[in-house]
């Protein structure tokens, strides 16, 4: 199943980031500081895992397998 992940920006240097998993590719919306997907509200995951994502590399196709 292929999904996407996206990270908001700090807001401020200790970080305070979210970090989402969304069924369509989410697009940025400044004024609230968060990603928005036609396809309903994300899935939020713990802002510890995936330290390689970013919000500048944000959002990413990903592939999630079930087992």
């Amino acid at each position: 199943m292929k999904m996407w992940i996206a990270r908001t920006k700090p807001r401020s240097e200790k970080g305070g980031t979210f970090l989402g998993l969304y069924e369509c590719k989410p697009n940025y919306r400044e004024e609230y500081n968060l990603w928005q997907s036609p396809m309903g509200l994300p899935l939020y995951i713990d802002c510890k895992e995936f330290p390689s994502v970013t919000f500048e590399n944000s959002p990413q196709q990903v592939e999630i397998k079930l087992i």
